[in-house]
């Protein structure tokens, strides 16, 4: 009763459920729900959702994950759940479109282009 709000961090289809974009809508509209059941005059937010994409892997047209392309499709999906969810009062998107941070990270990985069942190193 003291809080003025509800916020959940999740990433569904990036950490969990990695690959199923219907991830995103299931899992907030379960979180949603139940904090509408539970806490009915408290407002829900999303308070971080997104996915990580690899700045060199923008030429890539697949949506492998870690690509610009599976990225867009979940953080698009986070966000049609938070604006069509009557339950839902707000998001905030972890960074979108990732920006190239540290030319050091290709000594660990080499050249960052894609190759088909590589993942970066986290």
């Amino acid at each position: 009763s003291n809080v003025s709000l509800i916020a959940f961090n999740g990433y569904p289809a990036w950490y969990k459920n990695a690959g199923d974009l219907s991830a995103p809508n299931k899992t907030w509209t379960e979180f949603a729900n139940g904090v509408r059941a539970e806490y009915p005059s408290k407002p829900f937010v999303i308070s971080e959702t997104g996915a990580g994409g690899v700045y060199e892997w923008s030429q890539n047209k697949t949506d492998a994950r870690w690509t610009l392309k599976y990225q867009t499709e979940i953080v698009s999906r986070d966000a049609e759940v938070a604006l069509t969810n009557g339950n839902i009062s707000g998001v905030t998107l972890w960074h979108f479109f990732d920006f190239k941070g540290d030319d050091r990270a290709t000594t660990q990985c080499g050249q960052c282009d894609y190759l088909p069942g590589v993942e970066p190193p986290i």
